[in-house]
């Protein structure tokens, strides 16, 4: 069976800086594929090139067959491609209502003459935007927030408005960077059975960027790790684990020799 995205080589040189260096992997469709490594590793920008933020200096991707490259990023959605950020890309001053809304629009819209002249067509569309909004925030527990300012909430709790609007564009590869940041145990908890959820329920392929190693090791099935810009080990995760390339990395020499 081909792989949903298969990233080639991809390397990502800025001035002075290798910070992704011919990195290979493949995310199978269905799955939940961990991306892992210390501080500076590369996650991120290599998130932020499959995401088309950043162009990169050598590989190639595919995507469901298909160059990933060559679509821009404001045309992602279209394919089945979403994401969340490291660092949060809500709109503050809205309600949780309204930044959940927004991730549906795309699918939604109607002709901007619709639109200017309030045609029935588009009010039509945008009921059932707003619909479909409402079952998401219900779903990720988030309907005692719905018509609360964003900027007000726990920031463990915006993540999740966030990975709302993610899953508002029906993704079937949803990239997660760092969803966990700022939650406590049990948010985290939460979080990883939601993650389980969408892969069991909707059937979306999760690559998953995190720091929380519980949460990582619960949830998927492959781990990549990268160590400044490389890929050192990718396996399942009693494989990564126990590897010595990843204790030190995480732990350092020292430590690792003692572990």
């Amino acid at each position: 069976m081909n792989p949903l995205l298969a990233v080639n080589g991809l390397s990502v040189h800025f001035t002075g800086l290798k910070a992704v260096e011919d990195v290979s992997f493949e995310v199978a469709s269905g799955s939940i594929v961990g991306l892992i490594g210390p501080n500076g590793a590369g996650k991120t920008t290599l998130l932020n090139c499959l995401s088309r933020i950043l162009n990169p200096t050598y590989g190639a991707v595919e995507y469901d067959g298909h160059d990933l490259l060559g679509r821009p990023v404001h045309r992602l959605s279209e394919i089945g491609v979403t994401r969340t950020f490291q660092n949060l890309e809500l709109f503050g001053e809205g309600t949780v209502l309204e930044n959940v809304v927004v991730g549906c629009f795309p699918r939604f819209r109607s002709n901007m003459i619709s639109e200017l002249l309030s045609l029935p067509s588009a009010n039509r569309a945008r009921r059932a935007a707003y619909e479909e909004a409402r079952q998401l925030i219900e779903e990720l527990g988030l309907l005692p927030h719905i018509d609360t300012v964003v900027s007000g909430l726990p920031y463990g709790v915006q993540k999740s408005v966030e990975l709302a609007r993610a899953l508002a564009g029906k993704p079937k590869l949803l990239l997660l960077d760092e969803p966990a940041a700022g939650m406590n145990p049990e948010e985290s908890r939460q979080l990883g059975e939601t993650i389980r959820g969408l892969r069991d329920k909707r059937g979306i392929t999760v690559l998953l960027v995190e720091h929380d190693m519980r949460l990582v090791m619960g949830v998927c099935e492959n781990i990549v790790v990268l160590v400044q810009g490389a890929k050192v080990c990718e396996g399942p995760p009693q494989v990564v684990r126990g590897n010595s390339m990843v204790i030190k990395a995480y732990l350092g020499e020292e430590e690792a020799e003692d572990a």
